[in-house]
């Protein structure tokens, strides 16, 4: 009998369709103009290890560049889970950061933590019809805040969710039945812990509203503004509305220099007050404090810039488990590699995966054993790439898999996805004949 199903498997090896799953990789060889050219050639990309790697072998001539440098490898390296990388990275950056005492103080009296935090926010939201929450896009705990925040507001009312980084016309894609985020959706979007709040909102039934500036003859911020009011409250007046935009863009005050960022320009263009919530001006400070989200009102400072918001968020969230199951991986390469896993329900085709967002990603370091998270009702597809960007490994995961389904899995991976259900008999078959 095994003599029979090493004579199967070859003949499957023998028959089976020769198809090139390794996505087209930016030559890491080719010469860039830029550091940024080189970021962005890998715009449409999931392979973040390889990203992380061509980036920290690009050279830098200036500060300037070191800076922009730093900033990007910090994106990237966000992109992962379990990155050492990522965290050696943001101290360097945290670490530039100048802290006040005072500041401190104040925020040590006047705080309040997790779920007092996310209440005071639910209960002043209804009382406005907009509600701006800010994000540093290298701070993947952000994004946590946000999608912890999708069902409380959608209780109260909130009905559109509008996202600075959505690419031109990707709200009307999401916005129809069946639809999924993918690696056209948007500049940020493609990091993990964003793909899942836009899964989330869209379970919840929120309205996707796409509202960067794209008229080059328009002030940025006056085009933001304009396109979000248009989009919402102009076609429904009583809508209320949840926008996400990056650092600066929910000053509701002129700076000192008098820049108008996009919350200034809209209150003051449309006579409506939104709700106001930062977590990037205080950021540098979280770590002073033990709970997982804590918030200060702006009452409580006597300074323009950190009363220009209504709250203060200090983010200290881990990775939350959206899933109800888990599986064991082993790294049994020689070398880091990153693992992503993608919903099978979002892969319509066999090459589906190079477009596509997981929904958990992290770097694997050699011969580590890690646990991974699935849903039980869901099919998972697993991929394991290199650091040149290489599929080394595929597979597909779901509960109901048996033992010698996952050991053959892991021996044949690519065999077993083309012939999966032809295998999955003739292993029952050997299990009950033996």
């Amino acid at each position: 009998m095994k003599l029979y199903l090493i004579i199967l498997l070859s003949l499957l090896i023998g028959c089976s369709p020769k198809i090139n799953k390794d996505p087209e990789a930016s030559d890491q060889n080719q010469k860039w103009n830029s550091i940024l050219d080189l970021f962005n050639s890998y715009n449409k990309s999931n392979q973040f290890y390889s990203i992380s790697k061509a980036l920290e072998s690009y050279p830098t001539n200036n500060t300037d560049e070191a800076w922009l440098k730093l900033q990007l490898r910090l994106t990237v390296t966000s992109y992962l889970r379990n990155n050492k990388e990522y965290d050696e990275l943001l101290n360097e950056y945290e670490s530039r950061v100048a802290t006040n005492d005072t500041i401190l103080n104040t925020i040590h009296k006047n705080v309040v933590s997790d779920s007092l935090a996310i209440n005071k926010i639910v209960e002043s939201a209804k009382d406005h019809q907009v509600v701006m929450l800010n994000e540093n896009h290298f701070y993947p705990s952000h994004r946590i805040l946000a999608t912890d925040l999708l069902v409380k507001l959608r209780a109260i009312g909130y009905t559109y969710l509008a996202l600075e980084t959505l690419a031109e016309t990707q709200d009307s894609l999401l916005n129809l039945e069946g639809a999924y985020p993918t690696l056209e959706t948007g500049y940020y979007t493609r990091e993990q812990n964003y793909g899942n709040l836009l899964r989330q909102a869209k379970k919840l039934g929120y309205k996707f509203v796409a509202y960067e500036n794209i008229d080059k003859t328009k002030d940025r911020e006056i085009g933001e503004a304009e396109n979000l009011f248009n989009k919402t409250i102009a076609i429904d007046p009583d809508a209320k509305v949840f926008v996400i935009a990056g650092i600066s863009h929910i000053l509701e005050e002129p700076t000192s220099d008098g820049k108008k960022w996009m919350a200034t320009v809209f209150k003051e263009k449309y006579g409506i007050d939104p709700l106001t919530i930062s977590q990037t001006q205080l950021s540098i400070y979280r770590k002073t404090l033990p709970g997982k989200y804590n918030l200060v009102e702006k009452s409580n400072f006597n300074d323009h810039g950190l009363n220009s918001v209504d709250f203060h968020i200090l983010n200290n969230m881990e990775y939350p488990s959206y899933w109800d199951s888990t599986f064991n991986y082993k790294n049994k390469y020689k070398e880091n590699v990153q693992i992503a896993l993608f919903y099978s329900s979002e892969l319509k085709t066999d090459s589906d995966f190079q477009k596509a967002i997981p929904y958990f990603t992290a770097l694997i370091e050699k011969e580590e054993n890690v646990t991974l998270p699935f849903n039980k009702d869901d099919e998972i597809y697993l991929v394991v790439y290199d650091e040149k960007g290489k599929v080394v490994e595929d597979q597909t995961i779901n509960e109901n898999r048996s033992m010698n389904y996952a050991n053959l899995q892991s021996q044949y991976p690519r065999i077993l996805k083309n012939n999966k259900r032809f295998l999955i008999l003739i292993v029952k078959t050997i299990k009950v004949r033996l």
